[in-house]
């Protein structure tokens, strides 16, 4: 039976192989929230609830 040797890594013997980095773009969003969605923005989750609350007791109620 036959032993195979491992190959070197490519660039010789000693080197190491470095990962190169990630090219993340400079993106700098613009977000804009006027007086009226700042206000709305949370109370949307409540009236959704509320709804769905409304929903269940009318099906119940049929």
């Amino acid at each position: 039976m036959r032993i195979r040797r491992r190959r070197p890594a490519k660039g010789g013997e000693g080197e190491t192989n470095h990962l190169s980095q990630p090219n993340i773009p400079n993106i700098a969003p613009v977000i804009g929230v006027t007086r009226e969605e700042a206000v709305s923005l949370p109370l949307r989750p409540v009236v959704m609830d509320e709804l769905a609350v409304s929903h269940l007791n009318n099906a119940e109620a049929e």
